[in-house]
C-alpha cells in the first residue's frame, strides 16, 4: 500500500457504483476497517483539538476584556433560540447520515434541501420573534441583535451534510483541521473589530465567519455535490430516526438552556453572562474531548454493532479514553477555577469563579451521558435515546427551578443551581442511564468499573497531591493568580503523566499497530 492510501487524514474514498451515476452509494469504511482508522486518527484528531482550544481560550481572555459583561449577556440571551433553530433544522437528519449503513448521493441531495428550506422558515422566526425576545428579558437593544442573527440558521445548513459525510467516512483529522482554521480566522476577525469598538457586533460577525468558512472548506475537502432531489429517493425511514433524535435533542436543549433562559428573565443580563460562561467554560474539555470521540464512536460503534463482542471492546475502549481525559479534566479545574476566571476575565468576571469550579464536577459525568446518547443513536435506538431525554429534561429542569429558589435564599442563587445541576446530574441521571446502555450492550459494571478505575485512581491521587500544595504552599505566598494557576495545572499535569504513563504507553503503542 502507498503512503498516500495510508494517510489518516482522510479514510479510504468510499467505492461507488458506476452503473448507478443517479444514486451513488456514499458508503463509509468496512466493519474490519473501523478499529484501524479510529487507532490512526484518533491521535491526530487530538492534537487538533487541543490546540483549537488552547487558541481559542487565549482568544476567548483577549474579548473578555475588550467586550466585558454585556455582550456576552447578551449573546447567551439570544443562545437558547440559535440551539433550538439548530436542533429544528437538523431533525437529526445529520445524525442519520452517519448512522445508516447504506446511503445514496440522491438521499443526502434531498436531505440538503430539507435542510435549507427549514433553514429559511427559522430565520423568518427569527425576524418575527426579536422583539418578543427583547420583551421577554427586558432589553430593548436584543431585537436588533437577534434579527442580525437570522442569517446563521443558513450558514449552519450550508455545509451541514457535507460535514456529515465526513463523520460518516471516518475523516475527522481533515474535519478537525478546517474547525481548526475556521476557529483562528473568526477569531482573529472578532478581536479585530472588538477593538474597532463595535461591542457586540464582533461576537456576531465571529458566529457567522466561523460557520462560514467551515462550510466553505467542508465543500473544498468533500467532493459531493447536491442534485434537485427531494422525493422517492428512501429517504423516509431516515427521517423517522431523525425524528427520534430530534425529540431527544430537544429535551437535551432544554437540559442546558433552561438554567440560562431562567436566570437572564430572572436575574438580568450580567447573572446570565456570568454564569453562561462559567457553564461554557467547564463545557470546554468535554467539548475538546467528546465532539471527536462521538464523532468516531457513532461511525464505529454503527459498523460494529452486528459482532457483540467487537462492539463491546470498542464501546469500553471508547469509556476508558473518556475516563482517561475527562477525570483529570473536571477535577483539575474545579481546584484553579477562581485563578482560572481571575486569569481569563480579569475581576471584572471573578464571581464566575465559584460557580466555575462548582460546575467543573459536571465533567466527570457529563461526557459520560453525553456518550450514552451516541451509543443508543449508533444501535438504531433513537426511540430510547427520544424517552431517557423526556425523563431527563423534566427531572433536571425541575431541580434547576428548586436549586436557584434555594440559593435565593442564602443570596447566592447561581451557586444553588449550579449545585443543583451538578448533583441531579451526576448522582441520579447517569447511573440508571449508564445501567440501560450497559444491559443493551451486554457489559457488566465489573467490566465498566475495571475500565474507569485506573484513570479515576490517577486523577484523585493528581488531585491530592494539587490541594496539599495549595494549602501548605501556595496560600502562605503572595503569587498573581496566573502564577498560582501555573503551578497547579503545571503540577497536576507532571502529577497525572506519571500516574498513567503505563496505560499511555498502551495507548501510543496501539496508534502504531
Amino acid at each position: 500500500m502507498s503512503q498516500q492510501d495510508q494517510s489518516p487524514w482522510k479514510a479510504p474514498a468510499p467505492q461507488w457504483p458506476i452503473d448507478q451515476p443517479a444514486s451513488l452509494y456514499l458508503n463509509g469504511p468496512l466493519p474490519e476497517e473501523v478499529p484501524t482508522l479510529v487507532r490512526r486518527g484518533g491521535w491526530i484528531v487530538a492534537i487538533i483539538e487541543t490546540i483549537a482550544q488552547v487558541i481559542n481560550l487565549v482568544f476567548l481572555a483577549i474579548l473578555y476584556r475588550l467586550l466585558g459583561l454585556e455582550p456576552y449577556g447578551l449573546i447567551a440571551m439570544v443562545a437558547p433560540l440559535l440551539a433550538l433553530a439548530r436542533i429544528l433544522i437538523s431533525s437529526g437528519l445529520d445524525v442519520a447520515t452517519v448512522q445508516q449503513q447504506e446511503l445514496s448521493a440522491d438521499q443526502v441531495s434531498a436531505l440538503f434541501w430539507i435542510h435549507q428550506v427549514l433553514a429559511l422558515m427559522m430565520g423568518l422566526v427569527f425576524v418575527v420573534l426579536a422583539p418578543w425576545v427583547a420583551w421577554f428579558y427586558g432589553v430593548a437593544t436584543l431585537t436588533p441583535v437577534t434579527v442580525a442573527l437570522a442569517g446563521l440558521p443558513l450558514t449552519m445548513t450550508v455545509g451541514m451534510q457535507h460535514t456529515a459525510l465526513l463523520r460518516r467516512q471516518l475523516s475527522l483529522p481533515t474535519l478537525a483541521l478546517i474547525r481548526l482554521i475556521a476557529l483562528v480566522i473568526a477569531a482573529a476577525s472578532a478581536v479585530w473589530v472588538a477593538l474597532a469598538g463595535w461591542g457586540v457586533w464582533a461576537l456576531v460577525l465571529q458566529l457567522y465567519l466561523e460557520l462560514l468558512i467551515l462550510a466553505a472548506l467542508a465543500w473544498v475537502y468533500e467532493p459531493w455535490r447536491p442534485r434537485l432531489r427531494l422525493r422517492g429517493v428512501g429517504a423516509r425511514q431516515m427521517i423517522a430516526f431523525g425524528g427520534h433524535c430530534t425529540v431527544g435533542n430537544l429535551m437535551f436543549f432544554l437540559i442546558t438552556h433552561f438554567d440560562k433562559i431562567l436566570v437572564g428573565h430572572i436575574l438580568g443580563t450580567t447573572a446570565v453572562a456570568l454564569f453562561s460562561q462559567a457553564f461554557n467554560l467547564a463545557s470546554k474539555p468535554v467539548q475538546l474531548v467528546l465532539t471527536q470521540v462521538s464523532a468516531f464512536m457513532m461511525p464505529a460503534l454503527s459498523r460494529s454493532k452486528a459482532d457483540p463482542q467487537k462492539f463491546a471492546e470498542l464501546l469500553l475502549g471508547f469509556f476508558h479514553f473518556i475516563g482517561l481525559t475527562m477525570f483529570p479534566m473536571g477535577l483539575g479545574l474545579a481546584i484553579v477555577a477562581p485563578e482560572a476566571i481571575e486569569v481569563l476575565g480579569g475581576s471584572q468576571w471573578r464571581a464566575a469563579g465559584p460557580i466555575l469550579a462548582i460546575l467543573a464536577t459536571t465533567i466527570l459525568s457529563q461526557g459520560f451521558v453525553q456518550s450514552l446518547g451516541t451509543v443508543l443513536a449508533a444501535i438504531g435506538r433513537a426511540d430510547l435515546l427520544s424517552r431517557a431525554a423526556v425523563a431527563m429534561a423534566i427531572l433536571l429542569c425541575s431541580m434547576m427551578v428548586l436549586g436557584l429558589a434555594l440559593g435565593s435564599l442564602w443570596e447566592e442563587p447561581l451557586w444553588g443551581l449550579a449545585w443543583a445541576y451538578t448533583g441531579t446530574l451526576g448522582l441520579v441521571i447517569l447511573p440508571p442511564y449508564m445501567a440501560m446502555v450497559l444491559r443493551i450492550a451486554e457489559i457488566s459494571w465489573i467490566a465498566l468499573l475495571k475500565t474507569l478505575w485506573p484513570p479515576a485512581r490517577s486523577a484523585l491521587a493528581m488531585a491530592f497531591i494539587v490541594l496539599i500544595v495549595r494549602v501548605t504552599i501556595l496560600e502562605k505566598i503572595n503569587l498573581a493568580a496566573w502564577g498560582e494557576l501555573l503551578v497547579q495545572v503545571g503540577l497536576g499535569m507532571i502529577c497525572y503523566l506519571l500516574f498513567t504513563q503505563k496505560e499511555l504507553a498502551r495507548l501510543l503503542g496501539k496508534r502504531w499497530e
